[in-house]
């Protein structure tokens, strides 16, 4: 779902800062309106019903701030930005924002591009070192991370993903076997065989009946 966004900023080069990073960081954002004028941005906000208004709070006049929070009751949401605001806060705003799709995006940079990834994409994590390789469904190649593994184990729950031994974090869709001989693996549907540590394995079973 893309929500409609609008951006109003005096500060040319803050608003197409500011548009920079939300299509590279926000794809989630359709944006329809990036204006100087606040009055301009009130009439795209109601002609098109926007959900989301970014505007610098320095550009408003007391009576457009309460026609603002006014309207805001009804439809929309508003972000008050600055210059500083871009540097220090955008980064968190998608964690503030998409509840809902944090719970099924996640964001990942592949080269200079940074993508938002449907969970469901994701076939498995994998530590190196303090390092993570993320699979893909669309990628042979895993994607190199920074993050630790167990920054992506906190970060997801166990309804998505289980963690067979300290090295993987597994989404159970792509699981298709569990296989018990003289040691436990998880058996990928792309054929990946992955050990089960021996205190995991009453655990991991409990998960995979719950699919």
């Amino acid at each position: 779902m893309n929500h409609k966004t609008i951006i109003i900023d005096n500060n040319k080069q803050n608003s197409t800062r500011l548009e920079q990073l939300m299509r590279q960081q926000m794809p989630e954002l359709q944006i329809i309106g990036n204006v100087q004028s606040p009055n301009e941005g009130l009439e795209l906000l109601q002609n098109h019903k926007a959900q989301l208004l970014f505007v610098n709070i320095a550009d408003l006049t007391g009576d457009q701030f309460m026609q603002l929070k006014t309207l805001q009751q009804r439809s929309f949401s508003i972000i008050f930005v600055t210059p500083a605001f871009m540097e220090e806060n955008f980064n968190q705003l998608p964690d503030r924002l998409f509840k809902t799709n944090q719970q099924t995006k996640f964001q990942l940079r592949i080269g200079k591009t940074i993508k938002w990834i449907p969970l469901n994409n994701i076939i498995r994590f994998h530590a190196n070192s303090n390092y993570t390789k993320v699979y893909l469904t669309n990628r042979k190649e895993g994607v190199l991370t920074s993050k630790t593994l167990k920054y992506y184990a906190d970060k997801f729950d166990n309804d998505i993903f289980i963690r067979p031994h300290q090295f993987h974090l597994v989404n159970k869709n792509f699981v298709d076997t569990f296989q018990s001989e003289k040691e436990n693996h998880l058996i990928l549907k792309n054929g990946i065989k992955i050990k089960v540590a021996r205190r995991k394995v009453r655990e991991i079973k409990q998960h995979l009946v719950k699919q």
